[in-house]
C-alpha cells in the first residue's frame, strides 16, 4: 500500500508540474510580447536624468524586450540618432526646449512623440531671498540698473555673474535670447561652463552669506536645497509689451500663452520667460510602427517631477553610481507596482492589433480613448490616460 501511495503522490506531482509548466507556455506570449526584440535606448549625458531610463528599462524588459545598454550623448545628438535608426528610443526630450533640436532632426517625419513622461515643467532665473528684499529686485530686467547687477559680480567685471547653462543644451539659446532682447549683455555675463559644477559653488557662496543669480529648472535636486520662496525667489521676465522699444524674438516668445499663475501664489512659466514644458518620450518612427507594445508602454509611464527631485538629491548625496541608480528605479517600481502594471498590462492588450503610422506620426489604436491631449501648438498628441498616468 505504502509503494502505490508513494506512487500516486510521484504521478500527481509530475501531472500538476506538467499543468503549470503548460500554463506557463501558454502565457509566455502574452506575458512577454517583445518577443526578445532588440531595443537601444539613448539616455542624455546627464547622469541625473538617468533615474527614469532604467524605469523605463525595466518595464520594457518585463515586456520581453532585450534591451541593449543605453547609449549616452547630447540633446542635439540624441535626436538626430534617433531619426537614422542608430537609438529606438529615449525619454529625454523638452517638448518645448528642444523643439529645434527636433524639427532639424526631421520633425514628425522621422521621430514619433509617444507620451509625457514628466509633465508640468518649470524653469528659470532665482536669486537670493535676502538679496531680492534689501534691493527691490523683483525681475530679470531689473539687472538693466548697472548698480544692481553688480550685486552678483563674482570676477570684478562689474556685470552680474549668472549661472545657466552647459553649451550644448537648448535653455542657452533662450538665455542669450532673453540677455540680447532686453540689452542686459552690457550688465548680466553669461556663465556657461559645467553647471553643477558652478552650482556647487553658487551654494557655498550662498551659505556664505553672499549674493547668488542662476538658472535652473525642475525636478532637479537644486530647489532642495536652495529652497524658492525661503532661501530664494524666481525672478519675473517683463513681457516685452511693458517695455518701451522692445521687441521679443520670435525664438525666445513663450509658446504657451496661456498659462495661468498658481493659486498657491507662485509665478507662472510665462511669468519667468519660459514656455511652460514636459518631458517626452520619443521614438524612432519606423521602431514605433514596427512595436506597437513599446509604443504603448512609453505612452504611458509617467513620472512626478517631485519623485524624480527626490532621486537626485540622493545623487548629491552620494548615491551617483549606475547601480544606485537602478536600484532607486527598482524602489521607484515597486511603491508604485499597481499602476506600473496596469500600464504593462495595456501593453500587452497592444501586441495582436499593430497600427500603421500615418504621416503626421499620430497613432490612436492602441492609446485609451481619453489619452489625447494638446501640445503647445494646438495639435493633437498622445498622451497617457489620466486616470491611468496620476500617482
Amino acid at each position: 500500500m505504502l509503494k502505490i501511495a508513494k506512487a500516486l503522490i510521484g504521478i500527481w506531482v509530475l501531472t500538476a508540474f506538467s499543468q503549470i509548466t503548460s500554463a506557463a507556455s501558454d502565457e509566455a506570449p502574452q506575458l512577454l510580447p517583445g518577443n526578445d526584440i532588440s531595443i537601444t535606448p539613448i539616455f542624455s549625458s546627464l547622469p541625473e536624468e538617468h533615474f527614469r531610463g532604467e524605469i523605463a528599462i525595466a518595464g520594457l524588459k518585463e515586456l520581453g524586450y532585450n534591451v541593449l545598454p543605453a547609449k549616452q550623448t547630447g540633446y542635439a545628438t540624441m535626436l538626430l540618432a534617433l531619426a537614422y535608426g542608430d537609438g529606438d528610443f529615449s525619454i529625454h526630450m523638452w517638448d518645448v526646449l528642444h523643439n529645434d533640436f527636433f524639427q532639424k532632426a526631421g520633425g514628425s517625419d522621422k521621430i514619433f512623440k509617444a507620451g509625457n513622461i514628466i509633465p508640468g515643467l518649470k524653469q528659470g532665473y532665482l536669486i537670493d531671498k535676502k538679496t531680492a528684499e534689501k534691493y527691490a529686485i523683483n525681475s530679470l530686467n531689473d539687472l538693466e540698473d548697472p548698480e544692481k547687477a553688480a550685486i552678483f559680480d563674482t570676477d570684478k567685471d562689474g556685470r552680474a555673474d549668472l549661472i545657466g547653462c552647459n553649451p550644448d543644451w537648448g535653455c542657452k539659446d533662450i538665455i542669450e535670447g532673453h540677455l540680447d532682447t532686453y540689452g542686459l549683455k552690457k550688465t548680466v555675463s553669461h556663465n556657461r561652463g559645467d553647471y553643477f559644477a558652478l552650482m556647487k559653488a553658487t551654494i557655498k557662496r550662498h551659505k556664505s552669506g553672499k549674493p547668488i543669480l542662476y538658472y535652473t529648472w525642475q525636478p532637479q535636486w537644486i530647489s532642495s536645497i536652495l529652497k524658492p520662496g525661503k532661501d530664494v525667489v524666481w525672478l519675473t521676465v517683463e513681457p516685452p509689451e511693458t517695455l518701451e522699444g522692445v521687441v521679443l524674438q520670435t525664438s525666445t516668445t513663450p509658446a504657451n500663452t496661456n498659462s495661468k499663475a498658481p493659486s498657491n501664489g507662485e509665478k507662472s512659466a510665462t511669468e519667468l520667460g519660459f514656455a511652460e514644458d514636459q518631458i517626452k518620450a520619443v521614438m524612432n518612427l519606423k521602431f514605433a510602427t514596427d512595436n506597437p507594445v513599446a509604443r504603448t508602454f512609453l505612452s504611458l509611464l509617467q513620472i512626478p517631477a517631485a519623485d524624480e527631485s527626490a532621486q537626485n538629491l540622493k545623487m548629491m548625496r552620494g548615491e551617483k553610481s549606475p547601480e544606485d541608480i537602478q536600484r532607486h528605479a527598482v524602489r521607484w517600481i515597486k511603491k508604485n507596482r499597481k499602476t506600473f502594471d496596469e500600464w504593462l498590462e495595456q501593453a500587452r492588450e497592444a501586441a495582436p492589433a499593430e497600427q500603421a503610422v500615418s504621416p503626421s506620426s499620430e497613432i490612436t489604436a492602441t492609446q485609451p480613448e481619453n489619452s489625447e491631449s494638446t501640445d503647445q501648438s494646438g495639435q493633437e498628441t498622445q498622451t497617457a490616460s489620466a486616470a491611468v498616468a496620476s500617482q
